[in-house]
């Protein structure tokens, strides 16, 4: 309960700051590259079975840009947001294929962390999966499908169940059993 009220304390917080800069969408070109950035970070993260996370955007010059990878946890990742990127969207790994998370989809927290932000997400997956997280309507598409990008070798497809192209906050948080 305290997360809900501090989400809900956060996001009108970044509402009504007066200093807001809201993330343009992510063209086809942009995301592009990066999902080209996930493919080059994926197998740091599958060997390692860990997140990395960090952030996209353009720099000072209008160029593509990139902070670099955060290394977190087994399900876990906390970027520093740069200072000399505009920012556009955030992304992070899903590390290693494992029974104990639900790794090929965006988790409801990965949605509810963008919103808060005002940024769209990228989320790569062990599958090869990669999301698209859209914060303007906390919905996740697949940006390219089950083997876009490397995948672990150890995945099994047969443990994922069903994998929806697009999945709203709520129907996130349903296949999370919340």
């Amino acid at each position: 309960m305290r997360a809900v009220v501090a989400l809900a304390a956060c996001l009108a917080f970044a509402a009504c700051a007066p200093d807001r800069v809201e993330a343009p969408e992510p063209d086809a070109d942009f995301t592009a590259r990066a999902v080209g950035f996930l493919e080059g970070l994926q197998a740091r993260s599958v060997a390692g079975d860990r997140e990395y996370c960090g952030y996209f955007g353009y720099d000072a010059m209008g160029d593509f840009a990139f902070s670099g990878p955060q290394e977190g946890g087994e399900a876990w990742c906390e970027p520093t947001r740069p200072r000399d990127i505009d920012v556009i969207a955030s992304y992070h790994t899903h590390g290693a294929h494992g029974y104990a998370h639900d790794a090929e989809v965006p988790s409801p927290e990965d949605v509810d962390t963008d919103v808060a932000e005002g940024v769209f997400g990228y989320v790569s997956t062990p599958g090869g999966r990669v999301w698209l997280v859209d914060w303007r309507d906390a919905t996740a598409r697949q940006v390219c499908g089950l083997g876009c990008i490397s995948q672990d070798p150890g995945y099994d497809p047969a443990g994922e169940g069903r994998v929806a192209r697009v999945y709203t906050r709520e129907a996130l948080a349903a296949r999370f059993g919340y």
